[in-house]
């Protein structure tokens, strides 16, 4: 394949709740959490380096997040991508999270959410012998969408899981991310992840990371992710750092 991963920052790698009143910058790197950014934006670039039996390649993608209105915010950001032949730009995906937590669950500790966006693939995009993944992980002109259950279960601990979906040329797939996070103190925690298809051998992946804030507002991310199948990159490394102003 072996397809782009796109740093999720997606939001994909976007705001990133840790508690109810859900601080900014943490957590998760694969899945989108439910609620609205505490902070008023977020400004997100992190650096990807993924290899395979085809190579290396590189990637950088920032992010901006804000709150539009008491339920919705403006959640995007654009990569750039370097895969031996000079670096160009990948993709740009303008979206919105919308809070969808009913009014009676306010004050529980479960949370629901719904991101969708249009991701502008530049360049064309690629095709993997007409394979259409639901991951969201591939740098293609198509429409994204994740409903998203966040809980949790203790002050430190949380789970959350996506429903992706994405709609290309006419073909709608449908695929999962999900993840569990842990606090060990107010400024480190960690995760860990997977992301996949429901479709048989899809790209599935795996992934470890953790957060550290050195400095209020100031969060500093690294990670690293295995693929499960012959679509998924071998090996990947993240590094990132997310500003909270």
């Amino acid at each position: 394949m072996k397809k782009r991963l796109l740093t999720l920052i997606s939001a994909s790698l976007t705001m990133i709740s840790i508690t109810p009143a859900n601080a900014c910058g943490r957590d998760y790197i694969l899945c989108d959490p439910a609620g609205l950014p505490s902070c008023g934006a977020l400004l997100l670039p992190t650096f990807r380096w993924g290899h395979d039996e085809g190579g290396n390649e590189l990637e950088f993608s920032t992010g901006y997040v804000k709150q539009l209105l008491p339920r919705v915010a403006f959640d995007g950001y654009f990569s750039l991508a370097d895969d031996g032949e000079g670096w160009e730009m990948e993709s740009v995906v303008p979206g919105l999270l919308f809070d969808l937590t009913p009014e009676n669950l306010k004050e529980s500790d479960v949370r629901l959410g719904l991101f969708t966006a249009y991701k502008f693939a530049m360049n064309g995009g690629e095709e993997d012998q007409g394979f259409i993944s639901a991951n969201q992980l591939d740098a293609r002109d198509q429409f994204e969408t994740r409903v998203i259950v966040e809980t949790d279960v203790t002050d430190d601990f949380g789970l959350v899981f996506n429903l992706l979906n994405t709609l290309h040329a006419g073909e709608v797939r449908w695929g999962y991310a999900a993840g569990g996070r842990y606090r060990f103190t107010k400024d480190i925690g960690c995760s860990a992840e997977a992301i996949g298809d429901f479709q048989g051998h899809g790209n599935h992946q795996i992934f470890a990371s953790s957060w550290w804030e050195p400095t209020p507002g100031v969060v500093l991310r690294l990670g690293a992710g295995a693929g499960l199948t012959e679509r998924s990159e071998d090996f990947t490394l993240l590094s990132g750092l997310v500003y909270e102003f």
